[in-house]
């Protein structure tokens, strides 16, 4: 694969705000996502010579993306983020555009959704790091069970299990929250 058909499925896929988002809902911090999500690209490219196809582009970066956001948290400082220190300001919505795209949710809509997202981010904080990690690669990226067991480097049965058990944690933190 050449740099042209890289970007080219980054571009067709919207992968840059997919992954942009996942990076920021793990580091709740916009510009450690952006610094994290530019450290992603480079290294992709720089060995884009070794990639072999056996996995999606989006796959291969998410990977190369966690691996960067275990070593910039640390291997559970993601989940012991005081909420004081929580960003999700800065974080786009996982179903909203990101900063890439260059649209803006309707003014209304940002103040119930901060809202919301704080209150998620404060949940998901308090998973788990590879439960989280879970969980934002399946129901807020949309990936497969295969390609999140090749991003983690686990089996699909390990992925489904940490999935089924952290949805069951969210569920009761955010119980007073779901009607």
């Amino acid at each position: 694969m050449n740099h042209n058909q890289f970007w080219s499925e980054v571009k067709t896929n919207n992968i840059q705000d997919k992954l942009f988002n996942t990076v920021c809902y793990m580091t709740g911090n916009h510009h450690d996502a952006e610094d994290i999500c530019q450290q992603t690209f480079l290294n992709a490219l720089k060995d884009i010579h070794n990639f072999r196809g056996e996995a999606s582009i989006s796959t291969y970066l998410h990977q190369i993306a966690i691996n960067l956001c275990r070593r910039h948290c640390g291997k559970d400082r993601s989940a012991q983020l005081p909420d004081s220190e929580i960003i999700t300001d800065d974080c786009p919505p996982p179903h909203q555009p990101g900063i890439f795209s260059g649209l803006a949710p309707h003014p209304a809509e940002t103040l119930v959704q901060k809202d919301r997202d704080k209150i998620i981010q404060s949940a998901l904080d308090r998973l788990a790091p590879l439960a989280k990690q879970v969980v934002l690669l399946k129901d807020m990226q949309d990936l497969t069970y295969a390609e999140i067991a090749q991003v983690l480097d686990m089996s699909m049965q390990n992925v489904r299990t940490c999935l089924t058990n952290a949805r069951e944690q969210l569920k009761g933190l955010l119980k007073e929250f779901i009607t």
